[in-house]
């Protein structure tokens, strides 16, 4: 009652999906949003918060694309399905998620 929205926590849920995207990318080259949905498949974006599958694929799409947008990945060319590589290393990945999300 005293706070309504303490369980609705995307910026949890964007430092979940972004953390399985840097585990994907430790053990393959290219990466999509099928294999990142079926990797968060039964997991918790957040405590006591499961994916809920295709109702929140966007938040896949949504955090492959500001990697995109920030230089972090690039796209393959590929359209079906949309592949990502990246465009810089993982520790320079994680560099950049905790110099900007330290404070989230």
């Amino acid at each position: 009652k005293d706070n309504p929205y303490r369980h609705y926590c995307p910026i949890i849920h964007f430092r979940t999906i972004l953390k399985t995207i840097i585990e994907v990318f430790k053990s393959q080259n290219i990466i999509n949003t099928d294999l990142i949905f079926s990797v968060l498949e039964g997991q918790n974006l957040s405590p006591d918060r499961p994916f809920k599958g295709k109702s929140e694929e966007y938040k896949i799409r949504m955090t492959l694309g500001i990697l995109e947008i920030e230089g972090l990945i690039k796209w393959t060319g590929s359209k079906r399905p949309i592949e990502y590589k990246l465009n810089i290393s993982i520790d320079e990945i994680e560099k950049w998620v905790e110099e900007n999300l330290q404070n989230y």
